[in-house]
């Protein structure tokens, strides 16, 4: 679900407004609600994505009857997806935790949103490319 670059600048720029406290009085706090609604619905999706396949990850790991080199492979997508999300991660458990997000924080996740989205694909893809029974496990999650 990636953002075209005209619509991502867009949610970008209300995001920068909204952040900033630039929002104003009547139709511009409309305006800037609606905007960030959808960044925040788009963010909801790239983190459940992320979840889903590191929850699958986390299932297939557990395999005892992988090889060394199957749970290095696992160990090694973990890290990947872990990597591109962190900032989303991290924006999401001080949100879980009634944290309030500074402004350097939310710019981090929106910023790392189309990263960890298609990190989580191509991992999601290798998922389904090495395991016959990962679309079973990824759709039940």
């Amino acid at each position: 679900m990636s953002m075209s670059v005209p619509h991502k600048a867009m949610v970008v720029t209300g995001l920068l407004l909204f952040v900033a406290g630039c929002g104003g009085a009547g139709h511009n706090n409309a305006l800037m609600k609606a905007i960030s609604g959808e960044a925040e619905s788009y963010a909801q999706s790239v983190f459940e994505q992320q979840n889903r396949v590191l929850m699958a990850i986390t299932q297939f790991s557990g395999d005892p009857s992988l090889t060394d080199l199957e749970q290095d492979k696992f160990y090694s997508l973990e890290d990947r997806v872990n990597a591109a999300c962190a900032p989303l991660q991290e924006a999401a458990f001080r949100t879980m935790n009634g944290e309030e997000l500074d402004a350097g924080l939310q710019l981090a996740a929106f910023n790392s949103l189309e990263d960890c989205e298609q990190m989580s694909v191509l991992v999601e893809v290798e998922l389904l490319d090495s395991r016959p029974d990962a679309a079973q496990v990824l759709s039940a999650l």
